[in-house]
């Protein structure tokens, strides 16, 4: 993909195109995020987790949109690929307002990475994600996991299926209850593999922590 390409997309890959300081984001930004996306729909298809790209998005101001990447439909949820979004004034309130106008929660992820027991312990606030919801909550150290005692697939704080908001939504297709902490080796051989495909990192391979 060439400069052109990637401006044209900017508003698929970015949050209405600004940065979290409120910048319009250049090449090499966008096309970091354009590569962390793709790493992204690899572990939705490893992991067999349905997505969408998405195609709702709401007008913050004039000419400017606020569009999340994908639509998970079993979890419920918007996801957009940024980094530190949700750290600006700006940000946060474009997000609430998408928040609001769709019912959904928004959840930003940027590395694909493990997050609990991941090597790189000084990693951790980029591997997890955050959260903001239609109310206005705002919460963080979130990531995937996988239940090992009854499969589902889903995203909360450390890995359990449950957001600890006012609602305490859970993200599960099924509801799990089960908050099964054990590492699953399924949801560690995708991170492992993006991670030799995207990040070419050294050391030992990520384990989850769940």
């Amino acid at each position: 993909m060439d400069k052109n390409d990637l401006i044209l997309n900017q508003y698929r890959l970015s949050a209405v195109g600004l940065s979290a300081a409120g910048k319009f984001e250049d090449f090499n930004t966008l096309q970091s995020r354009y590569i962390r996306r793709n790493a992204w729909i690899l572990f939705f298809e490893k992991i067999k987790v349905p997505y969408e790209d998405n195609r709702e998005r709401c007008e913050i101001m004039p000419g400017f949109f606020f569009e999340p990447d994908f639509w998970l439909p079993d979890q419920d949820v918007f996801i957009i690929i940024g980094d530190g979004i949700l750290d600006s004034k700006m940000g946060r309130s474009s997000a609430l307002t998408f928040a609001k106008n769709s019912g959904k929660v928004l959840i930003r992820f940027w590395e694909c990475k493990a997050g609990n027991g991941c090597p790189e312990k000084n990693d951790y606030s980029e591997n997890w994600g955050n959260y903001i919801t239609p109310e206005g909550e705002i919460g963080d150290s979130v990531e995937w996991g996988i239940c090992n005692k009854c499969g589902s697939k889903h995203i909360g704080h450390f890995g359990c299926s449950s957001l600890l908001d006012r609602k305490y939504r859970n993200t599960s297709k099924y509801n799990c209850t089960c908050y099964d902490i054990k590492e699953n080796k399924k949801l560690r051989r995708a991170y492992n593999n993006i991670r030799r495909l995207f990040y070419k990192a050294s050391g030992p391979e990520t384990k989850t922590g769940l």
